[in-house]
C-alpha cells in the first residue's frame, strides 16, 4: 500500500491509531481545543485526524519510523505500520515541509537519531498539553523535560521548530497543513487499492 519509491528521509508519518487509549482519548482532547478555537472566532480549522507523528527515517537499507513512545524513543520498521494499516489498526498520512530538501529531510533525521532515540519518553508534558486544550497555553516554553521528548515535539525540534510552536501536537501538525507550511503527500505515497 505504500509506494517506498516517493518516501524521503524526515518526512512525518501522521498515524490515526482505532484504540481507544490512547489514540481516541487525544483526538477527543484536541478536539476540545478546536471547539474552543471556533468559538473565539477562529474559523477553517479541520478536525483532529491524527493521535501521533514520528519522522521517517532510512536506518541499514530498511524505512523506519522514529516512534518516541512510552518506553523509549526507537526504530520501528515501516513494514510493522504498514501491516497495522492492513489490518485496520491505524491509517498513516505523509507530510513534508514546503520548500525543504532532501538534504534538509536528512538532516532533520540525523538529528532525531542524536536527540531523540533511545530518550525517555516526556511525560511530563501530558499535564501541560491537557491543560493547553482545555485552557490554551500559557506559556512558549516547552511543556515537559528538556531531556526527553513526546512524539509531535521531537519530529517538530528534529526540524527547527518548522510548526512554531514547542508545544505542537498532532492537531498542530494538521493546522499547519491548512496555513501551507507543511504539504500533504498521503496521495503520493500510499497506493490505491485496486479491485
Amino acid at each position: 500500500m505504500i509506494d517506498q519509491s516517493r518516501l524521503i528521509e524526515g518526512m512525518d508519518v501522521h498515524f490515526r491509531g482505532t484504540s481507544f487509549f490512547p489514540s481516541k482519548s487525544i483526538r477527543y482532547m484536541l478536539n476540545i481545543k478546536r471547539r474552543r478555537e471556533l468559538r473565539r472566532g477562529i474559523t477553517n480549522l479541520p478536525d483532529c485526524w491524527g493521535n501521533h507523528d514520528a519522522p521517517l527515517i532510512r536506518w541499514n537499507g530498511e524505512w523506519c519510523v522514529g516512534d518516541a513512545q512510552p518506553g523509549g524513543a526507537v526504530l520501528t520498521p515501516l513494514d510493522v505500520c504498514e501491516r497495522d494499516m492492513v489490518a485496520g489498526k491505524c491509517d498513516m498520512r505523509f507530510y513534508w515541509p514546503a520548500g525543504k530538501s532532501r538534504t534538509d529531510g536528512i538532516r532533520a533525521t540525523n538529528w532525531w537519531m542524536a536527540n531523540v532515540k533511545d530518550r525517555s519518553y516526556d511525560y511530563m508534558a501530558y499535564p501541560r498539553i491537557i491543560f493547553k486544550c482545555l485552557f490554551g497555553d500559557i506559556s512558549d516554553r516547552a511543556a515537559g523535560m528538556e531531556i526527553s521528548f513526546y512524539c509531535t515535539e521531537g519530529w517538530n525540534m528534529s526540524w527547527g521548530n518548522i510548526l512554531d510552536n514547542r508545544n505542537a501536537t498532532p492537531y498542530t501538525v494538521e493546522k499547519r497543513e491548512e496555513s501551507g507550511v507543511l504539504e500533504n503527500w498521503t496521495a503520493m505515497v500510499k497506493k490505491q487499492e485496486t479491485r
